[in-house]
C-alpha cells in the first residue's frame, strides 16, 4: 500500500495523509484543499495518467491472445521459462546458502568461546600469582583443613582432620 501511495505521490496524483492526521477536521481541510485550491493541478496530472495508461497499441484482451499465440508458434517458449524450474529443491529454496552461512556463525562463535576461556584461564592464573591461597587466613585454613566425616552404625559421627 505505501509502495502505490510513493508511486502516486511521484506522478504527483495525489497528496500524502497519516493516520493520526484522519480526525475530521483534518479530512475535512484536506477535502476543502483537494477540492479547492489545488483541483486543477490533480485533474491535470490525472489525465496526463490517464492517458499514458490508455496509450497502447493493443487492448488488454489482444494483448493476452498474442501472447498465447506467442507460446503457440514457438513451442512453449522454452526460452522464457523461469531459471527456478530447472534448479533442485535445495538451491530454489537456498538452503546451500543457509548452510554456509550457518557454519560460518557456527564458527565465530567457537572462536569467540575459545577465546574468552584463554583469557578467562589466563586471568585465573594471573590472580591466583598475586593473591596466593596462603594470603588470606580463611581461605588458607579451608584448603588446609580436610575434613573426613565418616558415619557408623551406631550414628556416631566422627571428623577427623587429615
Amino acid at each position: 500500500m505505501k509502495y502505490r501511495v510513493v508511486f502516486y505521490l511521484r506522478l504527483d496524483c495525489a497528496f500524502r495523509r497519516s493516520y493520526p492526521d484522519m480526525a475530521k477536521k483534518a479530512l475535512g481541510m484536506c477535502y476543502q484543499r483537494s477540492h479547492c485550491s489545488l483541483r486543477c493541478h490533480y485533474l491535470g496530472s490525472a489525465k496526463r495518467v490517464s492517458t499514458l495508461f490508455q496509450d497502447r497499441l493493443m487492448m488488454a484482451m489482444e494483448t493476452d491472445v498474442n501472447r498465447v499465440e506467442y507460446v503457440i508458434r514457438h513451442r512453449g517458449a522454452p526460452h522464457m521459462r523461469s531459471a527456478a524450474v530447472d534448479m533442485p529443491i535445495y538451491q530454489y529454496l537456498l538452503l546451500d546458502v543457509i548452510s554456509v552461512i550457518s557454519l560460518v556463525a557456527t564458527f565465530c562463535i567457537c572462536i569467540a568461546y575459545f577465546t574468552i576461556m584463554v583469557v578467562l584461564r589466563s586471568l585465573s592464573r594471573i590472580t591466583t600469582l598475586l593473591f596466593p591461597i596462603g594470603s588470606y587466613s580463611k581461605l588458607s585454613a579451608v584448603a588446609a583443613l580436610r575434613v573426613n566425616v565418616t558415619c557408623s552404625a551406631a550414628s556416631d559421627v566422627s571428623v577427623s582432620a587429615a
